[in-house]
């Protein structure tokens, strides 16, 4: 569901998108990183083969690939959304530029909790290193008048955009932090397989860890290796740690909506 908006100076750069029938759609809404899933009325060659919801949407498009018929569809345009209400998962290039002086992305849009999304790179032009698990870090932005402030910025694995809410009191938020906010991340995993492989996941469980599994205690999954190690088995879970986060929001809420309760 929606857990940002698309900043007036952004959008104005890309205010709507054209659907299929000439018309167009609002391009205001930023999702988190999971897909609501597919069946053949939305890719007529998946069949009788159900892509579930609750997976991240670089996942869903592997699964995807995997079918046959299917291995040429993109879930998402150009700049990394789709759907109707339009919304953006994803990539958003086109809605932001690295400052000249800084080689920090500039301010895309406000996540639900009033705090800034910003564009792939930090000061230097480098992707950070130091992001927490919700995708949010402490620093200077282009538009903090030098003060160091908790942000999100994108990235090209899940989450993406945030896999919950952050902030500066309690920086840095663990990966087991933010998997104890969400009962699904405590369901036993599902097995996906993709052309790469086969591997567990847990479905509607936004918490990554630098491996890039959201399974308590997995390797790098191998659904996603295309070279390298990867491992399919699971170790014994250990105990989540409650604490820090808090989670995103999940109910479709318009952007309107949205800036009614952030602003009033």
């Amino acid at each position: 569901g929606n857990v940002g908006c698309v900043d007036a100076g952004p959008l104005a750069t890309r205010p709507t998108v054209e659907n299929r029938r000439g018309g167009t759609r609002p391009a205001t809404n930023i999702y988190g990183p999971m897909e609501a899933g597919f069946t053949s009325e939305n890719h007529e060659c998946l069949g009788n083969v159900v892509v579930p919801a609750g997976m991240d949407t670089r996942l869903a498009e592997a699964m995807l690939h995997a079918i046959d018929g299917c291995e040429d569809r993109e879930i998402l345009d150009f700049c990394g959304g789709h759907a109707t209400p339009y919304h953006y998962h994803e990539k958003m290039s086109c809605l932001y530029e690295d400052d000249a002086t800084t080689g920090h992305s500039t301010r895309i849009g406000t996540a639900l909790d009033g705090h800034g999304l910003y564009g792939k790179h930090v000061d230097g032009g480098v992707e950070p290193d130091d992001l927490d698990a919700c995708g949010g870090r402490v620093g200077v932005t282009p538009d903090s008048g030098g003060e160091p402030v908790y942000y999100y910025t994108l990235t090209d694995a899940p989450p993406f955009t945030m896999g919950c809410f952050g902030d500066a009191s309690t920086y840095p938020v663990t990966v087991d932090q933010c998997r104890s906010l969400y009962d699904a991340c405590q369901d036993e995993p599902v097995v996906i397989e993709t052309v790469h492989g086969s591997g567990p996941f847990t479905l509607e469980c936004p918490c990554w860890d630098s491996r890039g599994s959201n399974v308590e205690g997995h390797g790098t999954p191998c659904f996603l290796a295309s070279e390298g190690n990867c491992t399919g088995a699971l170790s014994t879970s250990a105990a989540m740690r409650g604490g820090a986060g808090r989670v995103v929001g999940r109910a479709m809420v318009g952007c309107l909506a949205a800036a009614a309760v952030l602003f009033v």
